[in-house]
Formats: C-alpha cells, structure tokens, sequence
C-alpha cells in the first residue's frame, strides 16, 4: 500500500492536521473497491399496448420485432440473454444493437425484467403469453365499453 500521508512542516499546526485529514480521505477514497450500481427492479405494470385487430398473435399489440423477442422468451426455457435472443432469430436482419435496444425498451414497458449478470443483462418475461393477451383484450373491451 502506498502512503498518502505529507505533512507540510512550514504550516502551523492546525493547518497540518488539516492537511493530514484531507490527504487520510484523499487516500481512502483512491483505494475503495469498484462497486457497479445495480439497476432499479422494474415493477412497471403492463400498460395497455397499440391495437391492430388485423395482425396476427402479439403483433395485435406489439411491432414486429418486439413480437419476434416476446415469442423467443415465451418459448425459451428460462431467462436469456440478448446474444442468446438475437442468435435465435437468425432468420431476421436484425443488427445485435436493434434487438439490445428493444429488449430494453420491452424492459421499460415492464413486459420483461431484467438483471445484471456479469457483463450482460439477463432478461425474463414477467407474464405468460396467456397472461398479456388476457390484460390487453380486457383494456381493448374497457374501451370499446367507454
């Protein structure tokens, strides 16, 4: 460990023991170890999507990219990454950063939560499929009844 502590001799007393506290803080605050901040959990409820009676399955509510992540996740085993999300939909053109970026946004929606594992998010739905159809056909019906 390296010492922080000078003491500056030409200084009255009271001046060096202030120069040694800020020199102790100085050098407690260069040799704190790096801890990320953890993200906030998402406890957004799941609001009430756009509605396209002439689409089919979650593009009703959802674009077309965010119905091709939400149909990967429901059909996975447990949660994924986004290399794991965009690997899976390798039939599309999607770049890795446009299906990061929709995860995300699906995230602030509360449709998926998300954790920090490592370097990487790690993303889960937060409702079945069943689920999520029930609440928007039950928001379409409340509006149709209003």
């Amino acid at each position: 460990m390296r010492d922080c502590v000078v003491l500056n001799i030409q200084h009255p007393p009271m001046l060096k023991l202030r120069s040694l506290q800020l020199n102790i803080q100085r050098c407690c605050m260069t040799t704190r170890t790096y801890v990320p901040r953890q993200p906030a959990p998402t406890t957004a409820t799941i609001p009430i999507m756009r509605f396209d009676p002439r689409a089919s399955d979650l593009e009703r509510w959802l674009g077309p990219l965010e119905a091709a992540c939400m149909d990967y996740l429901y059909s996975a085993d447990g949660p994924r990454t986004v290399k794991h999300v965009w690997h899976g939909m390798r039939h599309s053109d999607n770049a890795y950063t446009t299906v990061m970026t929709t995860m995300t946004r699906l995230a602030r929606k509360g449709l998926l939560s998300r954790r920090r594992a490592g370097m990487a998010y790690v993303y889960v739905t937060t409702c079945s499929r069943d689920e999520f159809v029930e609440l928007q056909i039950a928001a379409v019906l409340r509006g149709v009844e209003a």
